[in-house]
């Protein structure tokens, strides 16, 4: 028995994708299970989502390293990957390296084999960073019943009476120290590679 040409399913196609890693608050959930495609790539980005829900901006570093949920988070993703410390200190247990930027010829040859086995580029991969939501809200509570000043003279807009008013640069001074840990994290990442 013949089919005709219409009934005849089109065959699958694979399609390689890079990965978007979104680490960080709740704002990373709206990214979960999301394809990306950008003019002239070739390839998609598909987002993969770890939210993180004990960690904020001012608790995304301590003790001199990230927060542990971070790392684990970048572990998982395979992002990064651990290697035994080179500290002299034998209970200096492991430290952490980016997957695509081994230190060592021997793993710098790994990588490449399993960057090549998988026909993908060793290069870092794209990570959306989320942190500062629940800072900025305990912000706005602290200055309730107050407002702040606009940082341009140009435009004020009408105020109510008895509304206090916060120099705009006291609000952006505290927000900014919040904010602190989470730029130390990224300046970290940002050294490591």
């Amino acid at each position: 028995m013949s089919r005709s040409p219409e009934s005849v399913e089109p065959h699958a196609e694979l399609e390689q994708l890079e990965p978007l890693f979104c680490i960080g608050e709740s704002h990373c959930l709206r990214f979960r299970g999301r394809l990306y495609r950008r003019p002239g790539r070739t390839r998609p980005l598909v987002a993969h989502v770890h939210f993180l829900k004990d960690v904020e901006a001012t608790t995304f570093t301590g003790d001199g390293g990230l927060h542990p949920a971070v790392a684990a988070a970048l572990l998982a993703a395979g992002v990064l990957v651990e290697r035994p410390s080179d500290d002299d200190d034998a209970e200096a247990g492991v430290e952490l390296e980016p997957a695509h930027r081994a230190t060592t010829f021997r793993r710098r040859v790994l990588a490449a084999r399993h960057a090549a086995l998988a026909d993908e580029p060793l290069v870092a991969p794209a990570i959306l960073l989320f942190a500062g939501d629940k800072e900025l809200h305990g912000l706005a509570c602290e200055l309730d019943g107050a407002d702040f000043e606009l940082p341009q003279a140009d435009f004020e807009p009408s105020r109510g009476g008895g509304v206090t008013r916060v120099p705009f640069h006291a609000v952006e001074a505290a927000f900014a120290a919040r904010l602190r840990p989470f730029f130390d994290g990224l300046a970290m990442l940002r050294e490591a590679g």
